[in-house]
């Protein structure tokens, strides 16, 4: 590919030159001016100053502003040309009338769905959403661009969502097509045809279905593909495969289970690996779709195949995909054989404006029209255009898929154009062939078809190409038994055998010995290639039941465990245990990483394979790779030596240095997983907890999560190694785990320590928490102090700290538990906390002023409060001060913030003393802050920091419980069974039995506080914006 000098447009006055300069005549079939249109203002000055990279040769302009397309998070084009954008409550049809390359106006289509649409598409006149409950079809017959009415609900689903229904398309083949988020929750009664790819689908899928020509109902419904997370849109490509981006789990990152955002060519009866939050499929499992980028951490939004000739030749039938957490779109180039290139980075964000991408479109002239918003944020409609040199045509991308779709259709009615395609030269054209006939398959059609085809399919199975050898498992996978046997007895080579066994316990989820069998037979060629071995690693892998979630394996170690129950097969397994664990490893690093997840569900009882294990683990090898021998060394029962030992202890203690070094990064679930694997090594290795604190490199920060597991005895002589660590390090970084685990102990020096640490603003309320448990005189200042945290939570362990100490009379102490008793206002946790500071209040002055306590004061009260701060401003006045930190105020700070320098390093010591890493990074209570200024408009950025309860992101919505004994704790649910929940704040992780369970609901509040910029000048915000942008780059 060339290289690309990015140009860097920015929309303000010259962004006008350029729409003149670029415009488009006005499409034909424009609709007349209404009295109910929406009109942009006509001065451009009330745009909002954008800035976007692209190629060089390209433009990009700004087509509508938030004034027209509010938070909008969908848009298709309508058959005159039309941009057509959905965001909360609005569907709306842009019309560039004096065509000067940006809207005018906007016709209110529709006022719904009123979740706003997450899919569009026209079906002629008509327009087809989700939204509202399912899928709707808005009428139009008039064509004057407003429904005619409510909406028909044409297929009911789950929408609205982040991880509901989504995009809406049309195939090359006049089938609709329908794509599904993980929450969705499609099941084999959604289905009704008999051909459907899939049967008992899984996560999120892309479903395939026909309109009644009589009745206009949904019939014909197939699951095509599932096994997604979160994948939001999809398109086809010139071959008419769809393609998709699907979402990671962030939550997951650096563990060896997490994979990336990745596109994907959706074949039929692929499934993308998406099990659970601890579980997702390698991209190299047979039963995998094709994947054709993995493009690392993101929000995978918009997809669309570029199939037109404005675009310089080498984005013709490249396939775009918008990513709303960095702010960018990326192009995947596809050659004339449909096959992927080298991504590009096409489209990204520069300055301060901000840019969450949220769909894409190309329209009628070529032009890409991107919208941009979502959670409430600026929405805006880009315009892309190609305004430099044009090379020489390639072939049309439409006829290219308009013939595939013909081939494909001739296929499924041609039994002789099928057995000859079977074995064409084209690989496209064999997979086809393929295709069609699981379809004949799945009717029982295939009959003396099939028998002329067993030739062709069992050569098939060892094509050159994997996405034919796929193809071919998965007609296998329709076979009935005695298809099958007619089919196996035709087979010969090592390859085949294998391949046909994986086609036969495709989605198999018990034991199955000739499968085993099978693999230990091919494992033992000597001369087997690297892609048949790991084939077979597979297959045996498959022949346990899979690897995967199960109701008796914890959540951790759902990657490691068989889900069949093995217990009852012990006498088949056993000596095919013993060949399979001989053959470990293979000196394929490919091979072994599957090798060692299918040690983990043998759990041999072998010593030398655990040695062979530990022998992989080196200085040199990768952290994430570590983990994994360790996660399936977790699983092995056979005897530790003390060599064995000790390697294991080495191991884990290096994690963490080894993730520094890279510049890894960890998730919200990290410290749970690691604790978990830290536990379960113990309990195959009782020895290692005494020989882990006694390791000369025990006691860094990372390695407090591995006491989990630790007896109350172990754990307190860890105590001294992190003491030990830490004197001998000055820049030891204190965090919240480390000073709650300094908490629990009673000795003198670990008290000592926390004291010396309360000047530390990262940790500080850490360790108000942790003096709080036994709370001493001489803390009392603190105490008094901690009432002032950003952290609820602090606040509350302060009281009770403060209420075994004697009555105040300290004009400085009364004031400050008057302020925070104005300041606790927003919630029942904060009203109920409230409620016990005016008992410490009214206990010290005899004054009550009409307050009323208990569940019946959860009221705001500002009279009564209002009094307080009166009492407390004339006993001390410097210590009261008048309210601030509202908006308004950050805002004009904000305002002469404008034009300074913001300083990376001063910005994060403001970070550092608000305690933000404490939920952003790492722990990630809050989101990962990577890209956030690329995303946002600096003042949607700095508004979610002064007003964190605006928008509340579902993933960060917490959850309030309150026990039995009257505890309320509040934090996100990271996992949660039949038994209990466990919930995690900004500071530890809590577990709440389910039999301890009063009371329960999600808080439509943030976790996040607020009053985190009540003392912040300009230069600290432009500090702090200049730190923020510079995390992840």
């Amino acid at each position: 590919m060339p290289r690309y000098a990015w140009t860097v447009l920015t929309f303000g006055l010259a962004a006008l030159v350029t729409c003149r300069l670029i415009a488009k005549a006005e499409p034909e079939g424009a609709p007349t001016a209404a009295a109910t249109m929406i009109e942009t203002p006509s001065s451009i000055e009330t745009d909002h100053a954008a800035e976007l990279r692209v190629p060089e040769g390209f433009a990009a302009t700004v087509f509508a502003g938030d004034d027209l397309v509010h938070d909008a998070y969908c848009l298709t084009i309508d058959g005159t040309g039309h941009v057509v954008v959905s965001g909360p409550g609005y569907i709306r049809v842009l019309v560039d009338r004096n065509g000067d390359g940006r809207a005018d106006e906007a016709i209110p289509f529709a006022d719904g769905p009123k979740s706003g649409a997450q899919g569009l598409c026209f079906d002629g006149l008509d327009l087809l959403a989700v939204g509202d409950g399912g899928l709707l079809r808005y009428r139009d017959a008039d064509g004057d661009h407003r429904a005619d009415g409510p909406p028909k609900l044409l297929l009911k689903l789950k929408t609205g969502g982040e991880h509901h229904a989504h995009a809406i398309r049309r195939g090359p083949d006049g089938c609709w097509y329908l794509l599904c988020g993980n929450d969705t929750a499609i099941t084999a009664q959604h289905i009704t045809a008999a051909t459907s790819p899939v049967t008992q689908p899984t996560a999120g899928t892309l479903l395939r279905f026909r309109f009644h020509d009589m009745t206009g109902d949904v019939k014909d419904v197939a699951v095509i593909a599932d096994g997604m997370r979160n994948a939001y849109d999809f398109d086809f490509t010139a071959a008419g495969d769809p393609v998709t981006y699907d979402s990671d789990d962030e939550r997951e990152v650096s563990l060896p289970w997490y994979r990336p955002t990745r596109v994907f060519r959706l074949t039929p009866g692929s499934h993308a690996g998406w099990l659970s939050r601890s579980w997702k499929r390698p991209d190299l499992y047979p039963e995998m779709p094709e994947v054709l980028a993995s493009l690392g951490r993101g929000s995978p939004t918009g997809v669309v195949v570029y199939r037109h000739h404005q675009f310089s030749s080498e984005y013709l039938n490249s396939v775009l995909v918008c990513d709303w957490t960095f702010g960018r779109v990326i192009a995947i180039p596809m050659d004339e054989t449909d096959r992927p290139g080298e991504p590009i980075d096409f489209l990204r964000a520069s300055g301060t404006a901000g840019f969450a991408p949220t769909d894409i479109a190309v329209g009628a002239s070529g032009d890409v029209y991107i919208s941009a918003g979502g959670r409430g944020t600026t929405g805006t409609v880009y315009r892309i255009q190609y305004v430099g040199e044009r090379g020489t045509p390639v072939r049309g991308a439409e006829d290219g898929q308009g013939g595939q779709s013909v081939l494909r259709s001739n296929l499924e009615t041609d039994p002789a154009a099928l057995q000859e395609s079977v074995r064409d030269k084209s690989p496209l054209t064999r997979r086809f062939a393929l295709e069609a006939l699981a379809e004949a398959v799945s009717l029982g059609g295939a009959d003396r078809r099939f028998e002329a085809l067993v030739e062709g399919l069992s050569a098939s199975l060892v094509d050159e190409e994997p996405n034919v050898r796929k193809a071919a498992m998965h007609v296998v996978s329709k076979l009935v038994p005695a298809e099958r046997d007619g089919l196996k007895g035709n087979l010969a080579a090592t390859s085949q055998i294998v391949r046909y066994h994986l086609g036969r316990l495709r989605r198999n989820d018990r034991f199955d010995v000739e499968g085993l069998q099978a693999a230990a037979d091919a494992l033992e060629v000597a001369d087997l290639s690297p892609d048949v071995r790991y084939d077979a690693v597979r297959l045996a892998q498959l022949s346990l039941g899979d690897v995967g979630p199960d109701e008796q394996t914890p959540d951790t170690f759902s990657g490691y465990a068989a889900r069949a129950d093995l217990k009852t097969r012990l006498g088949q397994i056993a000596p095919l245990r013993s060949r399979l664990a001989s053959l470990f490893p293979t000196g394929d690093p490919v091979v072994d990483e599957e090798f060692v997840r299918l040690i983990a569900m043998l759990r041999p009882d072998d010593p030398q394979v655990v040695t062979r294990m530990l022998d992989r683990v080196t200085k040199e090898s990768h952290p994430t790779d570590d983990l994994h021998h360790l996660f399936a060394l977790a699983r092995v029962p056979a005897s530790r030596t003390a060599r064995r030992t000790d390697a294991t202890i080495d191991a884990l203690l290096a994690i963490d240095a080894k993730l520094a070094t890279r510049g890894l990064r960890q998730d919200s679930n990290w410290n749970e997983r690691l604790g978990d694997l830290a536990a379960a090594l113990t309990t195959v290795d009782p020895s290692m907890p005494e020989a882990m604190t006694r390791h000369s490199e025990f006691g860094r920060p990372g390695h407090v999560v591995l006491l989990k597991g630790m007896s109350a005895d172990a754990r307190k002589r860890a105590v001294p190694a992190f003491l030990k660590a830490a004197d001998a390090d000055p820049d030891y970084r204190w965090t919240a785990e480390v000073v709650a685990m300094l908490g629990e102990s009673d000795a003198n020096d670990a008290r000592s320590r926390l004291r010396t640490l309360f000047d530390d603003a990262t940790v500080r309320g850490a360790v108000l928490t942790a003096l709080s448990r036994r709370p001493e005189q001489a803390d009392r200042s603190k105490f008094f102090t901690g009432l002032d945290d950003a952290n609820v939570e602090v606040v509350e362990r302060c009281v009770a700290a403060i209420e075994r100490f004697s009555s105040t009379s300290e004009p400085q102490e009364l004031a400050a538990l008057v302020a925070a008793l104005r300041r606790l206002d927003r919630d029942a946790r904060e009203y109920a906390v409230r409620s016990r500071i005016a008992g410490l209040l009214q206990a010290a002055t005899g004054e009550q002023f009409g307050f009323v306590p208990g569940k019946a004061g959860f009221l705001p009260q500002r009279d009564v409060i209002g009094r307080w701060v009166e009492y407390a401003q004339a006993i001390a006045p410097d210590a009261v001060p008048a309210p601030g930190g509202d908006w308004e105020a950050i805002r004009g700070n904000l305002s002469s913030a404008e034009g300074l320098i913001g300083d990376p390093q001063r910005g994060r010591q403001l970070y550092e003393a608000k305690s933000c890493g404490r939920c952003h990074d790492g722990g990630s209570v809050g989101p990962d802050l990577a890209g956030v200024t690329g995303r946002f408009s600096r003042e949607d950025f700095f508004l979610a920091i002064a007003d964190p309860d605006r928008d509340v992101s579902l993933r960060y919505r917490g959850t309030l419980i309150q026990t039995r004994r009257g505890t309320i704790v509040t934090g996100l649910v990271v996992y949660e069974s039949v038994d209990g929940v466990t919930l995690k704040d900004g500071e530890k992780t809590w577990r709440v039995e389910s039999d301890e369970i009063e009371f329960r609901k999600p808080l439509e509040t943030s976790l996040m506080p607020r009053g985190l910029l009540k003392d912040a000048t300009p230069q600290g915000l432009a500090d702090l914006e200049a730190y923020i942008a510079s995390i992840g780059r």
